[in-house]
């Protein structure tokens, strides 16, 4: 019988880093985009309406919701 190779003990710890660090340096560079545009360009002085919705709020809770639920499928499904 031939031995099974020896795993390291980080090895299994990488994979679930990864999943976290991956979506957390693209948000980081999301929100560093922004910033830097925002900084750069000057406003227009015009409102930003959400078609659709009331007020922005509404938009914020409705798509919040929507991505809350969605997070849930992902946490139940375990991919």
């Amino acid at each position: 019988m031939a031995a099974e190779p020896a795993t390291q003990p980080g090895a299994t710890q990488a994979r679930p880093l990864n999943q976290l660090l991956v979506p957390l340096a693209l948000g980081a560079a999301v929100a560093v985009t922004l910033a830097v545009y925002g900084r750069v360009h000057e406003p227009t002085g015009i409102a930003v309406s959400v078609a659709g919705f009331s007020s922005p709020l509404t938009a914020k809770v409705w798509l919040a919701s929507a991505a809350a639920l969605f997070g849930s499928f992902r946490w139940r499904l375990r991919w």
